[in-house]
């Protein structure tokens, strides 16, 4: 774009120091700057901020299609803890069953001491297993809110953007 300027100057010349209007002058002038060829400095830079948009742009993508794969891995762990967590108490049903019959010939004298033992040792292992197969499946479901609630941050943070550009523009 053109730059306008305008410029005026009052003053005296003269060989002595008469103030006169026969010494006196004034000039005025208007000035105009525009740049006709600059080397290709506008479209380089007009090009170089294109692809920059473009660059970040692809990048907004990336972090989008990230968030995305992590909430389907998230939500499809906390389904996998959550299997894990019936099959732990599924088997501690079967073990409390199975260590009460074995109780029962226990009692009777029909096992032995080991196999008591044993059966008593792979009931507190089921349930065992059962209670960390529930702390990690809290802890597969605290994952999911976690990544849930980043992917609701990150579209609300976008929104505000669109936002603060559309009010910059008006």
């Amino acid at each position: 774009l053109p730059n306008l300027g305008t410029y005026f100057e009052y003053g005296f010349l003269g060989q002595e120091y008469e103030f006169d209007s026969d010494n006196e002058y004034w000039s005025v002038s208007l000035l105009m700057r525009w740049t006709l060829f600059d080397g290709f400095q506008t479209r380089a830079k007009s090009r170089q901020a294109a692809f920059e948009v473009a660059r970040l742009e692809t990048r907004l993508e990336e972090l989008a299609d990230q968030i995305e794969l992590e909430t389907k891995e998230a939500f499809e762990n906390d389904r996998v803890a959550k299997e894990a967590v019936r099959a732990a108490a599924k088997r501690e049903v079967s073990q409390e069953k199975l260590f009460n019959v074995i109780s029962k010939k226990y009692g009777l004298g029909m096992v032995s001491q080991v196999e008591y033992i044993d059966a008593q040792t792979d009931l507190k292992n089921a349930r065992l297993g059962h209670v960390i197969a529930r702390y990690k499946s809290r802890e597969k479901q605290a994952e999911l809110e976690r990544v849930c609630a980043n992917f609701r941050l990150a579209a609300t943070n976008m929104n505000q953007k669109d936002h603060l550009r559309e009010n910059a523009l008006d």
